[in-house]
């Protein structure tokens, strides 16, 4: 399929670096995956996960309308998917069948990811209103090791610039 020839204006300017995830979502029949870089682990007992999704994504319309998500972490080698779902509105490509992603459902209607590092399933308990993005906290009610995918390394942000001609940023420490 090849990877998407993009220049990403968010690549151009992240300044952290970190992993590099598939967030899922579905209601009314309606499914969807998107890229995520803006999430990391909240609390331990329970163990909560934390996305920040854009305002007037299908992804945040279907999580907020459904209360559940799926993350997926994903691993060097997986590059194309991560570009591919955030390169285009999930209203406007069928984004699963698009790069050939693979999933099942769960009772609860999450999509999860056969392949990736670690795919976990959430149940939003909190939404927390940012600028420009909205914060949902989702406690882990199912997470999963893909044994075969174990052994790589995650795929981080600063490893897409590569892809996109972004130049990386840099600042004195």
């Amino acid at each position: 399929m090849g990877l998407p020839t993009i220049v990403s204006p968010y690549l151009a300017t992240a300044v952290l670096d970190g992993g590099v995830g598939l967030l899922t979502s579905a209601a009314r029949g309606r499914i969807n995956v998107m890229t995520a870089s803006f999430f990391a682990e909240s609390s331990h007992l329970p163990v909560l996960l934390r996305v920040a999704v854009a305002p007037g994504t299908l992804t945040h319309e279907l999580v907020s309308e459904s209360g559940w998500f799926g993350l997926s972490v994903l691993c060097k080698g997986q590059e194309e998917w991560a570009l591919g779902c955030g390169s285009g509105s999930g209203r406007e490509i069928p984004k699963f069948d698009r790069w050939g992603i693979d999933y099942d459902l769960t009772s609860n209607g999450v999509p999860l990811l056969r392949d990736a590092l670690t795919t976990s399933e959430c149940r939003v308990v909190a939404r927390v209103p940012l600028k420009d993005h909205t914060l949902f906290v989702g406690e882990i009610v199912a997470s999963f090791t893909q044994t075969r995918r174990s052994f790589r390394d995650p795929l981080l942000v600063s490893e897409l610039r590569t892809y996109v001609g972004a130049p990386m940023m840099t600042a004195p420490c």
